[in-house]
């Protein structure tokens, strides 16, 4: 097991069928990342990391039904970038 690969796909478990689904493709190729579900069903992550160099502080809005992500703005200042939080 390596945790230095980033795959770029996204599987999300469902708790009615007991069971994982592989969501559409993404653009979003990180780990080591925060996930919840919003209000809106669409999940939003929190900073992680490429696996090459690069640490994130972002907010991304993901929506599993289509695959789309929007990158979202913040107010104030973020917290510094950081994964495995």
């Amino acid at each position: 097991f390596s945790t230095n690969k980033s795959f770029g796909d996204i599987h999300i478990y469902d708790i009615s069928s007991d069971s994982w689904i592989e969501s559409r493709a993404s653009s979003i190729k990180r780990g080591a990342f925060t996930a919840v579900l919003s209000p809106y069903d669409t999940i939003l992550i929190f900073a992680g990391w490429d696996s090459i160099s690069s640490f994130y502080n972002d907010i991304i809005d993901y929506d599993p039904l289509d695959g789309r992500t929007i990158s979202l703005s913040v107010l104030g200042t973020p917290p510094s970038p950081r994964a495995s939080h």
